[in-house]
């Protein structure tokens, strides 16, 4: 991220089940994103926040 002068404060995941129903979820932090390990951390803690029957009407 560095290499490319890039930086965020807001993650967001979008996900898209098999019945192709989707679910986006975001964060925003107080300051900018500037690590790849806090991308992965932030990402796995939105991953693991969505209910697995939310796709399932």
């Amino acid at each position: 991220m560095e290499q490319h002068e890039t930086r965020g404060r807001t993650l967001t995941l979008k996900v898209k089940f098999s019945d192709y129903h989707r679910l986006t979820r975001s964060k925003t932090m107080l300051a900018p994103i500037t690590e790849l390990d806090t991308i992965f951390e932030i990402a796995k803690a939105l991953f693991e926040s969505i209910d697995k029957r939310e796709s399932q009407y």
